[in-house]
């Protein structure tokens, strides 16, 4: 069940480059390899999507949390200069079952990067209150869940880290308590909660990362 990388072009609204060059060690490679987002089961919804191509500043929708939050390079980024990054989605709110997919990469000086990181089902402080489904956490040293600031013990794991500027497919998921990320197709992290977060202050997703500069390319959001 794939689709082209046209399919989230279509959909989306975007934001155009704004002329602000890249730092030596911000480049991006050329990724022609990234791979298209994947259909979405049958029973999901779309609620939002986005590329960020036609516009000239971040959405009104997006907030940084921590960090500057920006559009540069045909992305939306949020930096988190000698510290945490947090970019947050505000509305649609998705305060149960949640299914994002996006193509995001990560960079940092001399290619050292921590925390391409989705999180979901938070509110808009931030992951404290949800799912931090942290892909190269601890310095790209290993892969974990946290839920609701705690560690997962059970989903720490070094299957796959972050490489610095490869463009990433992330499907982060929380469907009826079985939580999951996956990258590329390859399983990173799957929990089940036996007591799922819902509920109003559950609606937000959103991303992080640690001294990085997080870039998020096209995303698209699902709900049940």
């Amino acid at each position: 069940m794939k689709r082209s990388l046209g399919w989230l072009l279509a959909v989306g609204f975007g934001v155009c480059l704004l002329g602000m060059g890249c730092k030596k060690g911000d480049q991006v490679r050329s990724d022609a390899s990234a791979p298209a987002p994947a259909a979405a089961p049958a029973g999901w919804s779309q609620v939002y999507s986005a590329d960020f191509k036609s516009v000239q500043k971040v959405p009104a929708e997006w907030a940084a949390v921590s960090g500057e939050a920006r559009v540069a390079n045909g992305a939306l980024e949020v930096k988190g200069d000698g510290g945490d990054g947090q970019l947050v989605l505000k509305n649609p709110k998705c305060p149960g079952n949640v299914r994002v997919e996006v193509v995001a990469s990560l960079v940092g000086a001399n290619d050292e990067v921590c925390d391409l990181s989705p999180f979901i089902n938070s509110d808009e402080s931030g992951y404290e209150a949800g799912y931090l489904m942290q892909f190269g956490g601890g310095g790209n040293a290993e892969n974990r869940l946290r839920r609701a600031g705690e560690v997962v013990d059970s989903t720490v794991n070094t299957k796959m880290m972050v490489k610095a500027g490869k463009k990433y497919l992330l499907v982060a998921e929380n469907d009826g308590g079985k939580v999951r990320l996956t990258a590329d197709g390859q399983e990173l992290l799957s929990y089940k909660d036996a007591s799922p977060l819902k509920g109003a202050g559950n609606g937000n997703i959103g991303f992080y990362t640690w001294g990085c500069t997080l870039r998020i390319d096209k995303i698209a959001v699902f709900t049940k």
